[in-house]
């Protein structure tokens, strides 16, 4: 008998997607009725087969899976969302859940944990790992190690904050995401003051500092 709950899966990747597949379906839970490996495809699919459950990976050669939650849920509202990703979960997590996602998973956790967190948005709950639920609790809180700072930022924002962290400059920051470089220089200055520094060194240091420490 095959899975009652019908899977989408989008990854760029097609190992992950072919492993999570695999997984899937010997589990006898669940039925993969597509894979996707880009936001577009995604979008297509979604509508085109209606599924019950999407996994989601967050980085999507050039679009944002983060954005990809909300577009999703905008075209099917009943769409229950996992993301899957190698995204720091303690700064993403809480993100993509505000944005109507039902659970996040690092894809370093074991196999199981992937399975336990769609059995659980199936049934309607949500799922993060008890990491998360204390960083949640400590965001409520007041939290720490740069963590706030983040949270405060858009994705695009945190986009090119990472980027910046990654040492690319303006030019390469404005390839990387299809944008001008007068428009990237625009999002500095919005960080300079989120983030509280007053020149572009300061900047590109406490980006570098916070991605060692949070390598999101």
């Amino acid at each position: 008998m095959r899975g009652q709950h019908r899977v989408l899966i989008v990854d760029d990747q097609p190992l992950t997607r072919d492993g999570v597949a695999a997984l899937l379906e010997k589990s006898g839970a669940f039925t993969v009725c597509g894979q996707a490996g880009t936001a577009r495809e995604g979008r297509e699919k979604a509508q085109a087969l209606q599924p019950d459950l999407i996994i989601l990976d967050l980085l999507l050669g050039g679009h944002d899976g983060a954005d990809l939650v909300t577009e999703l849920l905008a075209l099917r509202p009943s769409l229950r969302i996992l993301v899957y990703s190698s995204c720091d979960e303690r700064i993403y997590a809480p993100r993509v859940l505000r944005s109507g996602a039902r659970g996040y998973v690092m894809k370093n956790e074991a196999a199981s944990v992937l399975l336990d967190a769609l059995a659980a948005i199936a049934t309607g709950k949500h799922f993060v790992s008890p990491a998360v639920q204390n960083e949640l609790v400590e965001e409520a809180l007041g939290s720490r190690d740069g963590i706030p700072v983040l949270q405060r930022l858009s994705n695009q924002e945190l986009r090119v904050f990472r980027l910046i962290g990654n040492g690319l400059r303006l030019g390469e920051i404005a390839t990387e995401l299809n944008l001008s470089v007068k428009t990237i220089g625009t999002y500095c200055e919005r960080l300079k003051n989120k983030v509280g520094v007053a020149t572009s060194r300061e900047l590109h240091r406490k980006a570098n500092r916070l991605l060692d420490r949070n390598p999101f």
